[in-house]
């Protein structure tokens, strides 16, 4: 597969025109390159700066085999960047949307694949899998077949002189510099990533440890107790994730992080399982007050299961996730309230009502 990309669009090329042709040529590779199997090449420009987007940062992916005007512009502008931010290599489709992309030249940091994810591949529901084989299949001056790194690949590690001849093979691999530098740079921003993220995460988790767990024991808890536990829960997959991206000497690095944090999201699944069912207790407990009051009787349980849905219904549209603690205190009190003397059909316009009242 050919792109239908010419370096000469680049200069003044837009974002959202871009994107739409992008979206075309992944289609046609799905089509002449369904599987894992049969690979096309791609170039990666991860801080690219679009006509109508000045002074942003934005990837620029091309997909396809790319002829000898490609490899002209590739010596030319990309590979001299200071920065960086090309990589080229082998791309394919594979299973549950992953698009696999195998860097034989230049580097793809988690902070350009995170960015690469959400404005190109996550709207076209696939999402990037990025290894590393540096130096693997470096055709620098032949066409190639359509499984070769093809020609970004052979532009961004051939030093030989170009002496006319189509098909001359001129294989020349990355040097070991040239491939020691780009795991260097790699690896310090793995590991600055891989660092905040732990020491988030630390922070949150003690913090649960020492409020959650004693309501849990005494009683008490609120719904501020549930999104505590979400969020740290949340953290713990952001670390997973970027850690299984991150490359060998940045794993080995943060292997007894990587084995803490496991653990802690085993505690946390616990917590938050404990959680929902003092929730379902606080559903029983209104209801029950309700219908002793009313009928001299316990809650049924479908009774119980309605209750629930109405307080899960009234604390989302009353966003206690945002509120203050103050107002989240007030809000949860009329909801209590309100479940308490209307029963498990009540809705948010009685909390409002006797938030009104409170007023």
């Amino acid at each position: 597969m050919k792109t239908k990309f010419e370096p000469s669009e680049l200069n003044g090329m837009e974002f959202k025109p871009y994107r739409a042709k992008l979206y075309k040529e992944l289609a046609r590779m799905k089509s002449e390159h369904p599987d894992p199997s049969n690979p096309t090449g791609f170039m990666l420009v991860s801080e690219f700066e679009y006509a109508d987007l000045k002074g942003k940062k934005v990837p620029l992916l091309i997909v396809g085999k790319l002829e000898s005007e490609w490899k002209k512009f590739f010596k030319s502008d990309i590979k001299t960047r200071k920065n960086r931010d090309y990589a080229v290599g082998k791309c394919s489709f594979d299973a549950g949307g992953a698009f696999n992309m195998e860097v034989n030249v230049g580097r793809i940091t988690n902070t350009w694949s995170n960015i690469l994810d959400k404005l190109l591949l996550n709207p076209a529901k696939l999402t990037a899998k990025v290894v590393e084989k540096l130096g693997a299949s470096e055709d620098l001056e032949e066409d190639g077949a359509e499984g070769s790194t093809e020609a970004p690949a052979d532009a961004a590690a051939d030093t030989a002189k170009n002496d006319g001849k189509a098909n001359k093979k001129g294989k020349k691999k990355a040097t070991k510099e040239q491939a020691i530098a780009a795991i260097k740079d790699q690896t310090k921003e793995e590991v600055s990533d891989l660092s905040a993220q732990i020491s988030s995460f630390k922070t949150k988790f003690e913090e649960i440890q020492k409020t959650v767990k004693n309501k849990l024991k005494q009683g008490g808890v609120s719904r501020q107790d549930w999104l505590d536990v979400k969020a740290a829960t949340e953290e713990a997959d952001k670390f997973q994730a970027t850690y299984d991206k991150a490359n060998k000497v940045t794993q080995k690095g943060f292997k007894k992080g990587a084995a803490d944090i496991a653990k802690a999201s085993k505690e946390l699944k616990k917590t938050a399982a404990l959680l929902r069912e003092q929730k379902k207790s606080m559903s029983e407990l209104l209801a029950n007050k309700f219908f002793q009051k009313q009928a001299q009787r316990d809650a049924k349980k479908n009774e119980i299961g309605v209750m629930q849905n109405s307080l899960k219904a009234a604390i989302k549209e009353a966003e206690l996730d945002k509120a203050t603690p103050e107002v989240r205190a007030q809000v949860t009190k009329s909801i209590y309230i309100a479940a308490a003397h209307r029963g498990p059909a009540f809705t948010y316009a009685d909390v409002e009502k006797i938030q009104a009242n409170m007023g």
